[in-house]
């Protein structure tokens, strides 16, 4: 009682029922091979390596049992599974680990939040980071604004699109679009520069007072026009989206229109002269080409044009 079950693969001491790299290897390579992979089981397959590499790092506190032969990015590269795209669905798979936890956001929604979750990790902790995450997801939802946009005109959609999250992402974690910004940066240099050199002479405490309050509404018409500026983007993404879609519809309908005409053609070739013109019509150029009525210098070339048409008659019937 009590022993712990060990058996050697290649060299490694492993515990019984423990995977080796190899194993790790080849349920990466299988899940690429599947049709219908989805990210979360990307996510999960890296969670359990890279729970197997944490796990083996106090292997010597454990008499050397499974000593670490490839990291989990090796094991990922190895798979042909990029490293990064794991990492970050392991980590969504760790904060989300069932579907109903995403509270009907989608996989890439919920990626698109994940920054978020980071920014407040390192800055208020893991605990406080997953109660924000969790109010984020419910604005989300409800397709309101979490945190106060600087466009009031902007509107959220529930549950939030892909956009509306990044949005709400940049205002969190103070990353807003930048707007070109070299142009803005050296502007608000000259601006305040000048305010410095205006207010020289008078009291430095006055003096700060009046460069700052500059400073400050220079930065919120900063911020005003970063926001305009990604709605005009947002806009002309939308366009552009609009119009290659309209564009692509307006092919397939060309490309539809052209199969059935291909394919009435061939339906028509297959049924020969009944299915371009009815049994009155045929006779009727049958008899004009008939060589007894052709001039005698052109009787050779109505006699070949006589047998052409004839052959279309043969093995015909015609419901008209």
């Amino acid at each position: 009682m009590g022993d712990v079950v060990q058996f050697e693969h290649e060299g490694e001491v492993l515990l019984a029922g423990e995977k080796t790299d190899q194993d790790r290897i080849a349920e990466g390579k299988a899940l690429v091979r599947k049709l219908d992979l989805t990210n979360r089981e990307i996510g999960q397959w890296f969670n359990e390596v890279k729970g197997s590499r944490e796990g083996n790092q106090h292997a010597k506190k454990r008499t050397d049992i499974m000593p670490v032969r490839f990291s989990a990015k090796e094991i990922c590269e190895a798979s042909g599974i990029r490293y990064d795209v794991a990492q970050r669905n392991g980590a969504l798979v760790t904060l989300f680990p069932t579907e109903a936890s995403q509270r009907g956001l989608s996989w890439t929604v919920c990626l698109t939040l994940l920054p978020a979750y980071n920014f407040w990790k390192e800055n208020v902790g893991d605990a406080k980071a997953r109660t924000n995450l969790s109010d984020l997801m419910g604005f989300a939802v409800a397709g309101q604004s979490y945190h106060a946009d600087v466009n009031p005109d902007y509107k959220y959609r529930g549950p939030w699109t892909i956009a509306d999250a990044k949005r709400q992402v940049a205002f969190i974690t103070g990353k807003q679009v930048e707007v070109s910004s070299k142009q803005i940066g050296e502007t608000k240099k000259i601006v305040v520069g000048s305010v410095e050199k205006a207010v020289d002479g008078l009291p430095k405490k006055k003096a700060d007072t009046i460069v700052k309050a500059v400073a400050v509404e220079l930065e919120r018409e900063t911020k005003k026009l970063q926001a305009v500026f990604s709605d005009e983007v947002n806009k002309k993404a939308e366009e552009i989206s609009i119009h290659r879609t309209e564009s692509l519809f307006a092919t397939g309908e060309r490309l539809r229109k052209k199969a059935e005409l291909d394919a009435k053609l061939a339906a028509n070739r297959l049924k020969g002269a009944p299915a371009l013109m009815t049994k009155a019509e045929f006779k009727l150029v049958l008899n004009c080409l008939h060589p007894d009525r052709a001039p005698e210098d052109r009787k050779e070339k109505f006699a070949e044009a006589f047998g052409i048409i004839k052959r279309l008659e043969e093995g015909t019937s015609w419901d008209n």
